[in-house]
C-alpha cells in the first residue's frame, strides 16, 4: 500500500522505511491487499481492522511490536449539527476501539 495515507505515512516514518522493501504489486485498497495475501501473493502490511476482516482464504496475521501509535479523527460539516445516529455511531466507536486497545495491551 503506497501513498496510502495515514499508515503509509507512520510506515514511512518507522524502523521499516530504513529497509528497502522490494514490492511487485501495489494494491489500491487494504482490502484487496488482504485478499492478495489470501490467494498467495506475498505478505502486506494492513490496518488492524483490515487484517481482523474475512478474506478469501484464511491469513495469519501478526502486529508490529511495540504497537505504533496512530490518531483517528471524525469529521462533519462544520455548521451541522451531528444527528442523533452520528453521535451515537461515534460513542460506539470510541467504547468499541477503546476496549479493543485495553485488550491488546493485556
Amino acid at each position: 500500500m503506497e501513498n496510502s495515507g495515514p499508515l503509509a505515512d507512520l510506515l514511512k516514518d518507522s524502523s521499516l522505511a530504513e529497509n528497502e522493501l522490494n514490492h511487485v504489486i501495489t494494491a489500491q485498497t487494504y482490502f484487496l491487499a488482504l485478499n492478495l495475501v489470501a490467494l498467495g501473493g506475498g505478505i502486506s502490511i494492513v490496518d488492524e481492522f483490515t487484517a481482523r476482516s474475512t478474506s478469501i482464504n484464511p491469513v495469519k496475521y501478526k502486529a508490529f511490536n511495540p504497537p505504533s501509535k496512530f490518531s483517528i479523527k471524525a469529521m462533519h460539516v462544520e455548521h451541522e449539527v451531528l444527528s442523533n445516529s452520528c453521535e451515537k455511531f461515534l460513542q460506539y466507536f470510541k467504547d468499541e476501539f477503546l476496549m479493543k486497545t485495553i485488550e491488546l495491551k493485556v
